[in-house]
């Protein structure tokens, strides 16, 4: 079975998302944090959604930094809803 690893601090994208792909039938991982995230590098997951702006001391990019490190065959997507300010301005 294929396995997921959501990574958003926003928890209902992370329910939504993870609800999603467990009706399609992969195993799915989520957390809130980046510090988790690493944590949970250890289910060695086939494919991370990792979002750009996470709250807390570990950006995203921190968190890809680590992924690359523990496994680099890990696919990863990036997420962020902060362009879209940037984009209205």
């Amino acid at each position: 079975m294929k396995k997921l690893l959501i990574v958003d601090d926003e928890t209902d994208v992370t329910e939504i998302l993870k609800s999603h792909f467990e009706m399609r039938g992969l195993e799915v991982y989520s957390c809130s944090s980046g510090e988790e995230a690493v944590g949970l590098l250890e289910k060695q997951p086939d494919l991370v959604l990792l979002d750009y702006k996470l709250d807390g001391p570990m950006s995203g990019i921190d968190v890809l930094k680590k992924i690359r490190e523990a496994a680099s065959s890990t696919k990863v997507i990036i997420l962020t809803g902060g362009l879209e300010n940037k984009v209205r301005e």
